[in-house]
């Protein structure tokens, strides 16, 4: 306690250059919470998109693998067809459902005059729907014929359903999206869906419109498929895809194979690679307020030196005043990290979240708070670095003569 009113005393003597050494501190912390918010949501927002329903869905992708001398070129195969979904399930015990999904991103939707920029639209196979356990407020989903007709009808997600349709019904109700050659296309509503199935998410993008798949613009099959196994026979079946859409795999054609647990690892990859990234600025602002601290505390110990020396001459031990010292160096961190904490909390949405959505396709924005526990991982790696830097100024404090103090009288 009375290290902490010696300090406090010392700050009220020196307010502006307190005041610019705790918001130097302020700035480091703030930065380092920052880190430690996006680094701590993105890893729970992965441990929480692994169910164990999420391990019966498989991505298969076909490729044209050639190997020049200087480089390997992969080029994707659009050869499968509907047919080849339905052999996969009649001819496999393991397959419980197949399904393509071609996702196409920031398409504008509108009724009227109401506009809706759409993340992500999804084109989809008719078996879509039961695969995914698509959770339907209203309607119905569309049926193989409309598929293999391509009716423009749709699916919209109930937040985009509640925007254009507010207080009413929007079965039957038609919206519009533009091509790319200009030309408006219009669509019927035909459904109103909740979400897809938890284990879903990690495979496919966060969708927002559902319409019936077209062909590709690479080939008149695809070279993107989905499958569903049966619970804990994922590998089972993804053997048996290789056997059913073999007739595929020739001249140089390659099967890729992607689960959710792959996608998983891959996203931590990224998020780890980019916590490292952004540690080194962190790291580097951190550095600059310790050093701050630092050179604050070597001044006020030569502006001290004949206060120091007649303590010490009335018998302060060395370790009283080492403690005084570490106690300011301390104090100027908690001072810190009580403004740096609060404003990396408010300014956690605009900052961190851009970060994470990038990233992790599976993240769900709504589920996410802002990590208090990063504030004091901070807290204690700031108080870690100011002490540690703070060791020269102390010791050497500790060290003035009292009969420097005393030639000054």
């Amino acid at each position: 306690m009375d290290t902490l009113r010696f300090t406090l005393r010392r700050i009220f003597r020196k307010p502006l250059r307190s005041l610019l050494t705790i918001l130097q501190l302020t700035i480091g912390i703030w930065l380092v919470t920052t880190l430690f918010s996006v680094y701590l949501v993105g890893m729970s927002e992965l441990a929480a998109s692994a169910p164990t329903f999420g391990a019966s869905y498989a991505q298969l992708r076909l490729i044209q693998v050639e190997r020049q001398p200087n480089r390997t070129i992969y080029k994707p195969v659009a050869t499968m067809t509907n047919r080849d979904l339905g052999a996969l399930v009649d001819e496999s015990e393991a397959i419980e459902a197949a399904f393509f999904y071609q996702p196409a991103f920031s398409a504008l939707l509108y009724h009227v005059d109401r506009p809706y920029r759409v993340r992500t639209l999804a084109r989809v196979s008719a078996s879509f729907a039961e695969a995914v356990q698509l959770e339907l407020v209203e309607g119905e989903f569309f049926t193989p014929l409309d598929e293999e007709q391509s009716s423009n009808v749709v699916l919209l997600s109930k937040t985009i359903a509640d925007y254009l349709f507010p207080n009413q019904s929007a079965l039957g109700k038609t919206v519009s999206m533009p091509k790319r050659t200009g030309a408006v296309e219009k669509f019927q509503v035909i459904g109103v869906y909740e979400g897809l199935a938890s284990g879903a998410k990690g495979l496919l993008d966060e969708t927002f419109v559902i319409t019936p798949r077209v062909a590709s613009s690479l080939g008149e099959g695809e070279y993107d498929l989905f499958i569903q196994a049966n619970q804990d026979q994922l590998p089972a079946a993804i053997s048996d895809a290789r056997i059913v859409l073999s007739s595929h795999l020739q001249d140089g054609v390659e099967m890729q194979v992607t689960t959710l647990e792959e996608q998983l690892q891959r996203q931590a990859a990224q998020l780890n690679n980019l916590s490292a990234f952004l540690a080194i600025f962190a790291f580097i602002a951190l550095l600059v307020s310790a050093i701050g601290v630092f050179c604050i505390l070597l001044v006020s110990v030569l502006e001290r030196t004949r206060e120091i020396g007649l303590r010490m001459a009335l018998g302060a031990s060395r370790r009283s005043v080492v403690k005084d010292i570490l106690g300011e160096s301390l104090l100027y961190t908690v001072l810190g990290a009580l403004l740096g904490i609060p404003v990396a909390a408010s300014s956690f949405k605009p900052m961190g979240m851009p970060f994470i959505t990038e990233l992790l396709s599976l993240a769900q924005e709504g589920t996410w708070h802002f990590p208090w526990r990063a504030g004091f991982y901070a807290l204690l790696l700031a108080s870690a670095a100011t002490l540690l830097i703070s060791l020269y100024p102390a010791h050497k404090g500790s060290k003035i003569p009292p009969i420097e103090a005393l030639r000054e009288l």
